[in-house]
């Protein structure tokens, strides 16, 4: 099962952005992300139970969303060099039938850092050289504060993001 969750500004799709006042907005929002260094096969970018303190955008490679408590627990999601059991992940970048995929220009971690909540499953990329941008919630509130306009817009696309997610899953 693969699924791709969209976001802004990396995918065209017809959903995300209806104006251009939106589109020009949003790349001025790309000074509230950080662009992680780049990622390899296997290594974890959060796991369940982190503190969901952060959204992700795939900019290049793929991530798994792995709904399993059998991930390493004794792994730091803020330590680049964590890996995960390839084990729980037998078909690389196919990743298995239980397992989401998350393909570039796709969000990730959103549900939990609306909710305040913790990771609910583990994000790890599933191939090398895969990229990340992150907008922390330190972040997402300077955005509110300095930038109510682009606010207005991420979080009205935020809410698409949302409710497509949530059809996708109805209709299982």
């Amino acid at each position: 099962l693969t699924l791709l969750f969209f976001f802004f500004p990396f995918a065209n799709n017809s959903f995300a952005v209806t104006t251009d006042i939106e589109k020009s907005l949003l790349v001025d929002s790309e000074m509230y992300f950080i662009q992680m260094k780049t990622m390899n096969k296997n290594q974890t970018v959060y796991s369940i139970g982190d503190e969901g303190n952060a959204l992700y955008i795939v900019s290049k490679g793929y991530v798994t969303l792995i709904n399993t408590k059998d991930d390493d627990s004794n792994s730091n999601s803020n330590n680049s060099s964590n890996t995960f059991d390839e084990n729980l992940d037998p078909n690389g970048i196919e990743a298995n039938e239980m397992d989401l995929k998350i393909a570039p220009g796709f969000i990730f971690g959103d549900s939990n850092f609306l909710l305040g909540t913790s990771r609910t499953c583990s994000a790890v990329v599933l191939c090398n050289n895969t990229v990340l941008w992150k907008l922390s919630k330190t972040e997402y509130k300077r955005m509110e504060m300095e930038r109510p306009d682009i606010h207005a817009v991420f979080q009205k696309i935020l809410l698409r993001v949302l409710a497509h997610q949530l059809d996708w899953a109805s209709t299982f």
